[in-house]
């Protein structure tokens, strides 16, 4: 695969551009306190198409890229419409983002319609505003980088092929732990998130939304809310499914099967008879 990993100067995120001479581009969108990195174990299942995939503002090597600014829904979008008018095929792609990075993709999809050819979310996030939650998110760094990183593979059923490819938690800085906060208490009926003119926007320009609930269970809460992602399918228009044989981070625990997922929604085929529609 040709791959480029661009550290830039223009003001654009850090990515990688991965087979850019490929049509569509798909830009993949990662979750919290991850990168650009956490889509490896999913590139060569995707090898058909151009892939975008850009490290979110706060995160990782976006501290030394200049002009990236603060983590907001607003400042990330814009980052990412930069990124999409400079590099995507057209000015165009099928958007997929998983958890935080769903919720991401949620803002930027419906603030840019005129720059999504589709959009999959799966694991989209939600809490409930508090001011313990980004001390909690900060805990959770601690506890999971201080648990055995084979038990963490166990528990969330890692494919055997990614074991020990993987770093679980970490310290976490209190202002990127506040500012996804700040993005995951923001509702999906709130204006801020989807405002109710991207369901029409989306109908008139034939964008289709696929939102994805991982909700099988275990000792850790691995499982998606089928309820939310109801609720994103239903004010974009979208559809919502459920895998109950996967965990929320099922890129991990199956990449293959969710490469298949994003290509039968990209290439309008069936999905995988692992996914049921709702």
């Amino acid at each position: 695969m040709a791959e480029v990993n661009t550290e830039t100067s223009h003001n654009l995120l850090p990515h990688l551009s991965i087979n850019p001479e490929n049509e569509p581009t798909l830009l993949l969108l990662h979750g919290a306190f991850s990168s650009k990195e956490t889509w490896r174990p999913v590139h060569r299942h995707l090898e058909k198409y151009h892939l975008l995939i850009p490290t979110l503002p706060g995160h990782h090597d976006t501290a030394a890229a200049p002009g990236i600014g603060d983590l907001t829904l607003a400042n990330t979008s814009s980052l990412l419409s930069e990124l999409v008018r400079a590099k995507a095929h057209g000015g165009r792609v099928h958007l997929v983002g998983h958890s935080f990075g769903a919720n991401v993709a949620l803002h930027f999809a419906s603030h840019h319609p005129s720059q999504i050819l589709s959009l999959f979310v799966a694991g989209t996030a939600g809490f409930v505003r508090s001011k313990a939650t980004p001390y909690a998110l900060w805990l959770d760094g601690i506890l999971s980088y201080a648990m055995p990183k084979s038990l963490v593979e166990y528990l969330i059923d890692a494919d055997p092929s990614l074991r020990g490819t993987e770093t679980f938690g970490g310290l976490r800085s209190m202002k990127l732990c506040s500012s996804i906060s700040e993005i995951l208490t923001v509702g999906v009926e709130d204006e801020q998130l989807i405002p109710a003119a991207a369901k029409q926007a989306f109908r008139d320009r034939g964008i289709r939304v696929l939102a994805a609930a991982a909700t099988k269970k275990g000792v850790l809460p691995t499982n998606d809310n089928v309820e939310r992602a109801k609720a994103v399918a239903g004010r974009l228009g979208g559809t919502a499914v459920e895998v109950p044989t996967m965990r929320h981070a099922w890129f991990f625990q199956d990449p293959a099967l969710f490469a298949r997922t994003v290509i039968a929604w990209v290439d309008g085929a069936d999905l995988p008879g692992e996914v049921n529609i709702l």
